[in-house]
């Protein structure tokens, strides 16, 4: 049944995929001329927006100087009526002026006329105060003469003293009373204790008789116990002393494994370490050889005419009758090689020669020539490989007109063109003394370009050094060009060119040397790099041998050491045991002869408390007898205190009454003097105010005037002015009429190339539209049926377009489809599958586990040593940094602090920073010197703990005034005898404390040149 159920899924799977492609193809078909067709009319319509763009540009090109003349003929209107408004604005500001001095003289004069009326009220307000201040000053005289009647000051003090003096009495009565209440309630609460005590005493020789019976049978177990025990802890001392044995042994295996393994991590770390160095020489190497490749490649430090040759060298080659192609073959200074201390020599005699443009006939360089006038960038050398000529004329050499010598010297003719003749040449070259031979039969040339070489350093003869090339010449010993391996030359006709060697151009050698020597380094370092990625690989496996060996190892131990740990936890249960069941026995022992004497001293104490409670009731009347005599007097002298205390009251009524009136007569006194006062000032401020408005009118009349003659003048100003506003008003309105023209015609224009475009995105939606549903359709079928569209479409487009019958058909197949479910067609191979899979995660899971656990174990002897490391370090350098603050403030005192002492791998650190003079307080509330400073001083402290071959500090100068610099450089040059210290720096004082300094200069543009001075060889020159 599976396996028909899975026939007929196929069946109506391909029967659905054959009915979609089907469909699909049409679709696609359709879509094509539909996008053909919009792709049309996209092209039409944008041929008629590029026209209307050019229409529109010719337009706004025309209004633009209509604009400016418009703009022009707008500022000149604008300047006329500025001035119309200024004048009319001076004209209305010299009205209201004018009326504003008129309406100022008007109240001026009113002010005047107030004031004198005023001034007169005031002085009759002066005189009725002066007669209320006389009155007054009279009824306070009488009522000083008169104290007060019935309120004296002796009549008071005597009913207070009577007062007090009851008080007393009153309150000594009271604590007479309160102190027998005391006394009988004290007694009343010891009589019912010791009831009580009697009561519960009797109950507790009962009770301890009892429990002197019960000790007894409760020792005699325990004593049993005690028995057995001590047998056990026998046994288990026994098993502890073989399980520290075992531990014994098994920690020395793993001593020993842990000497190897760390041996062999060492090994492995130096292993590493010469790994890393191969690496890195290696990729440093591979990194300069590359740069130096690719500019060679490039051809950069060549000039600009060598650059653009050979970026368009392909434009330079072409191809001659028999179909040999002629072009660029490279510069000069690829085809020469030349040993280190010729390269100035080959330098000299070249010179710009070496980036000449190597080519395979004359042509290509006459091409090469007419290209760089093209570009009109620099020019070059263009040497062709067939040289007419084929060389020069090889040196002459013959023996000066000398005596004779012991050692005779043979005269050769090196003029001929011969190879045989050039060889024997250079033989008798190198005959003489200082003379090292021909330079072309020095150097290494590629054999194609050997007559070109010849052609170029032919007669170039190489000597030691330019004395020695002077006496040849002088002697005319050689007739050819010398030139010494420091790139001076003499030439035939005694001119002498030489100078500084770094002035020649031999970078190119240079570069071209450097580069072969690097590929030879970069190969021998691959050799030590796989030589020591082999070692590196062994000791790794060893090493990894040796942990597995100490994980068992280890694993053997814990287990041994968790027996041990039980053996001793139960020796340790049953020591404890056996003690506490001594302790039990002992204490048993002292509660019966506490118990015995706690019996004996409750029955003496019992006859005790009889005794004392007779006592006490004997007390008791008597004391209530003192209590109902003096509360009698208690109340006998309240009645006494509130009749004083009363007549008190009244006299202190009295005595205040008259001080209050006496009071309000000095208040009033001195609020009428202060009035007085007052309007004699206000008197005198209206005369002055009476004085200064008459003088103000006076000078308001001649300002008026004034400006009547003012307003005249500008009247006739304001006409011209209005005359010439409305000649620019003409002007403006006939360049404005023309350019609102041009700019409707413009507006339409723009209109319509807005529809223009409108409708070209709109076919440009439909184009991307089409693309898109396109796309979605190759990527639904390629998805369904993995199968390219376009790849089935032959089997397709020649059938008719689907029909309904097949639409009905598909969704009929979609319908079955849907009701056979899932067909699991390889449910065997599926599950052997998942239970292989199964294992293997199972397997895998394990593994973490345990790995997990031993990683959780690392973790915490990592964090412990972590820990007790970053304490250690953190309190040497707090210890430091509290020494460095002082020195480098010249004071103060500083010191770190662990935000979270409690989690030292999480904690953070605080800077505590007290600068001389300044309160306590954090980093951030410093200032920017400061914060430098002290950020200093913590590095140099963690410099002076763990000393760092290499420090470089950028600017930290900067912030720093120049006490702080000369401190600072102080401790630089205190620590530079450990540590190497580079400094970036725009400070004097700094520099001036550095060895050597090093500047970057720009002598010309965009070219970087350094520089660099040695202070102490300075130092010295200048001692």
């Amino acid at each position: 049944r599976q396996a028909q159920k899975a026939e007929r899924y196929k069946r109506y799977r391909e029967e659905l995929r054959d009915v979609d492609l089907w469909t699909s193809s049409h679709r696609f078909l359709e879509l094509e001329v539909t996008g053909r067709i919009l792709e049309a009319r996209r092209s039409d319509l944008a041929e008629q927006v590029d026209t209307l763009k050019k229409t529109l540009a010719g337009h706004e090109a025309r209004i633009e100087p209509q604009r400016l003349t418009m703009l022009e003929r707008e500022e000149a209107l604008k300047a006329a009526q500025q001035r119309v408004f200024d004048l009319e604005n001076r004209l209305q500001v010299g009205e209201a002026e004018e009326g504003f001095r008129r309406r100022e003289q008007e109240s001026t004069r009113q002010a005047v006329s107030q004031g004198k009326a005023e001034a007169a009220a005031v002085e009759h307000s002066l005189e009725t105060l002066e007669a209320e201040l006389n009155e007054a000053r009279e009824q306070l005289e009488l009522l000083e003469e008169s104290e007060g009647s019935g309120g004296s000051e002796e009549t008071l003090e005597r009913y207070e003293a009577e007062h007090e003096d009851l008080n007393l009495r009153l309150r000594n009565a009271r604590a007479d009373v309160e102190q027998g209440r005391s006394e009988r309630g004290r007694l009343e609460t010891q009589a019912a204790s010791v009831r009580a005590t009697l009561a519960s005493r009797a109950d507790a020789i009962i009770d301890l008789e009892q429990r002197l019976s019960g000790l007894a049978d409760e020792r005699e177990g325990i004593e049993a116990n005690l028995r057995e025990a001590a047998e056990e802890l026998e046994r288990a001392t026994t098993s502890r002393e073989a399980a520290e044995i075992a531990v014994e042994e098994l920690q020395a295996r793993r001593a020993e494994l842990d000497r190897e393994r760390q041996t062999l991590r060492e090994e492995v770390k130096r292993s590493e370490v010469e790994l890393d160095t191969v690496r890195g020489e290696l990729q440093r190497a591979r990194s300069r050889l590359q740069s130096l490749e690719e500019i060679q490649n490039r051809y950069r430090g060549c000039a600009s005419g060598v650059q653009v040759v050979m970026d368009r060298r392909d434009e330079l080659a072409h191809t001659v009758d028999g179909g040999e192609t002629l072009g660029v073959s490279g510069i000069m200074a690829d085809y020469i090689a030349a040993p280190a201390e010729l390269e100035p020599a080959v330098s000299a005699i070249l010179g710009d020669r070496l980036q000449g443009v190597v080519v395979d006939a004359p042509q290509v360089g006459v091409h090469g020539v007419e290209l760089l006038k093209e570009v009109q960038e620099g020019r070059t050398s263009f040497l062709p490989k067939a040289c007419r000529g084929g060389g020069r004329a090889a040196p002459r050499w013959s023996a000066p007109e000398r005596p004779p010598v012991e050692r005779a010297m043979e005269v050769v003719d090196l003029s001929g063109d011969a190879a045989g003749e050039g060889a024997s040449a250079a033989s008798g070259l190198l005959d003489v003394p200082g003379v090292r031979g021909r330079l072309v039969d020095l150097v290494e040339v590629n054999a194609e370009l050997r007559p070109l070489a010849s052609a170029l350093l032919g007669d170039a003869v190489v000597v030691d050094r330019l004395s020695r090339a002077l006496e040849l010449w002088q002697a005319g010993t050689i007739k050819a060009t010398l030139v010494t391996t420091d790139g001076d030359r003499i030439e035939p006709s005694g001119v002498i060119v030489g100078g500084s060697a770094n002035a020649l151009d031999s970078a190119l050698l240079q570069q071209k040397r450097e580069i072969r020597e690097l590929g030879e380094i970069v190969a021998g370092l691959e050799e030590d790099l796989e030589r020591a990625r082999a070692r590196n690989h062994g000791l790794a496996e060893r090493l990894a041998t040796v942990e597995s060996e100490r994980e068992a190892s280890e694993a053997r131990l814990l287990e041994a050491e968790r027996t041990r740990i039980a053996h001793v936890e139960e020796a340790r249960r049953l020591e404890r045991a056996s003690a506490d069941l001594s302790k039990r026995l002992e204490g048993f022992d002292r509660d019966r002869d506490r118990l015995r004497e706690t019996l004996e001293k409750r029955q003496g104490e019992q006859g005790d408390l009889e005794e004392a409670l007779a006592k006490a009731e004997t007390r008791l009347p008597e004391l209530e007898e003192l209590q109902r005599v003096g509360e009698a007097t208690i109340e006998s002298l309240t009645e006494q205190r509130d009749r004083v205390g009363e007549m008190l009251t009244e006299a202190k009524v009295a005595r205040a009454r008259w001080q209050q009136q006496l009071d309000a007569l000095r208040g009033t006194k001195g609020r009428l003097e202060r009035q007085a006062t007052s309007e004699r000032e206000r008197a005198r401020r209206l005369a002055q105010h009476a004085a200064e408005g008459e003088a103000r009118i006076g000078e308001l009349e001649q300002a008026i005037a004034a400006a009547k003659e003012e307003r005249a003048g500008l009247l006739d100003q304001h006409v011209t002015a209005v005359q010439a506003g409305h000649d620019a008003r003409e002007a403006y309105d006939s360049a404005r009429v023309e350019v609102e023209g041009i700019e409707q015609a413009i507006r339409n224009l723009r209109g319509k190339l807005d529809e223009e475009r409108e409708r070209l995105r709109e076919v440009e939606m439909g184009v991307k539209e089409l693309s898109l549903e396109l796309g979605h359709l190759r990527a639904d079928i390629l998805e369904r049926f993995d199968v390219a569209l376009e790849e089935v479409l032959v089997d397709f487009h020649d059938r008719p377009r689907a029909s309904d019958a097949e639409a009905a058909r598909v969704k009929e197949l979609k319908r079955l489809l849907g009701r056979m479910g899932e067909v699991n067609l390889t449910a065997i191979d599926e599950f052997e599958e998942v239970s292989e899979r199964f294992e293997y995660l199972s397997a895998q899971k394990k593994d973490l586990v345990d790995a997990i656990s031993q990683l959780e174990e690392a973790i915490d002897k990592i964090n412990k040593t972590t820990r007790d490391r970053f304490s250690e370090t953190f309190k040497a350098v707090n210890e430091m940094f509290e020494k460095l603050f002082p020195r480098l403030f010249n004071g103060g005192k500083a010191s770190l602090k662990l935000t979270d002492p409690s989690d030292l791998l999480g904690t953070g650190v605080e800077i505590i920073a007290q600068p001389p003079g300044k309160q306590v307080r954090s980093l951030e509330l410093l200032s920017g010197g400061e914060k430098a400073l002290t950020a200093t001083s913590l590095i140099f402290a963690i410099f002076l703990i763990k000393p760092s071959p290499f420090c470089l500090l950028d600017e930290v100068d900067a912030p720093l005034d120049e006490a702080n610099v000369g401190r600072f450089s102080n401790m630089v040059k205190e620590l530079a005898e450990r540590t190497q210290f580079i400094i970036i720096t725009h400070n004097k004082r700094t520099m001036e404390a550095a060895d050597r300094l090093y500047g970057v200069t720009m002598e010309q543009r965009g070219v970087s040149k350094l520089v660099s001075v040695n202070m102490r060889r300075a130092v010295e020159l200048a001692s």
